[in-house]
């Protein structure tokens, strides 16, 4: 009887996500169209025609420039305006170390007024850069912070005369390389904290709520370094006994972590 028993096959439980929330934003001649119904739409999975369960036509507010948007007090408030379906979240991701002095500077009037005319006063915006958790992004409702980040000491650091301390930090640990490979060395850790970054906020981003969201990105773009493009030279570089660097624990570990990174690359 143990036996038997124990041959029995045990029962198996299946899941699946069977109802998913889909935005509409229809249009006309440039204008929204909003006389339509839940049978005027058709949705496709794979070419198969799914079943619309629930329709709901929800008009936001427009934007109003010149209007006093409410922040909300309290971090708990703010994850409880975040919640609601209707509000919409904007979150701007600044990436520092691939934009220019003069393009922080240049896009930051451009910038100011795209928001003005695309929030709406219940819609939530924050403030990203590379390096920060998703967690720390305070969601808020007025611009004159934002206003202030833009218009202040210009944020982008691509090119700057003045190393970035990472820079240094690459400076101090592989300074007998050739300089140039040093630089990418940096382009490649900057590269990787900037996706990284971008990826947990999306990751964030989804638990927070299911529809009404977006990342604005502003960059002027990224090398996409290929993983073996490094790694043989440093291979090189082993054998000929070059670019030993400072031997210190900080510097292994950095080299440690670059060699992650070409994984992830």
């Amino acid at each position: 009887m143990v036996g038997a028993g124990a041959q029995q096959q045990r029962p198996t439980f299946r899941t699946g996500a069977n109802f998913i929330r889909v935005d509409v934003y229809p249009t006309r001649g440039g204008q929204p169209v909003d006389d339509l119904r839940a049978e005027d739409f058709e949705v496709r999975e794979d070419g198969v025609p799914q079943r619309i369960a629930s329709f709901e036509h929800v008009v936001l507010r427009a934007a109003d420039p010149g209007g006093e948007r409410r922040d909300p007090n309290t971090t708990s408030e703010a994850a409880q305006l975040a919640s609601e379906p209707r509000n919409r979240i904007f979150i701007l991701f600044l990436d520092v170390p691939h934009v220019s002095v003069e393009a922080s500077r240049d896009t930051a009037a451009p910038l100011l007024r795209l928001l003005d005319r695309l929030l709406a006063p219940d819609d939530l915006l924050g403030v990203m850069m590379p390096g920060m958790h998703p967690g720390e992004v305070v969601l808020a409702r007025k611009t004159k912070a934002l206003e202030g980040l833009l218009r202040g000491a210009p944020w982008g650091q691509r090119s700057s005369i003045a190393p970035s301390s990472l820079e240094q930090t690459y400076g101090r640990c592989y300074g007998t390389l050739n300089p140039e490979r040093v630089q990418e060395m940096v382009g490649r850790a900057q590269e990787r904290s900037t996706l990284e970054s971008l990826r947990n906020l999306v990751d964030y981003l989804r638990v927070v709520k299911e529809e009404r969201k977006a990342i604005l990105t502003v960059s002027e773009g990224w090398q996409l370094y290929r993983p073996a493009d490094l790694s043989r030279r440093h291979r090189g570089d082993r054998q000929t006994g070059a670019g030993a660097g400072t031997s210190t624990d900080h510097c292994r570990s950095r080299r440690h972590d670059h060699d992650e990174g070409h994984a992830f690359l």
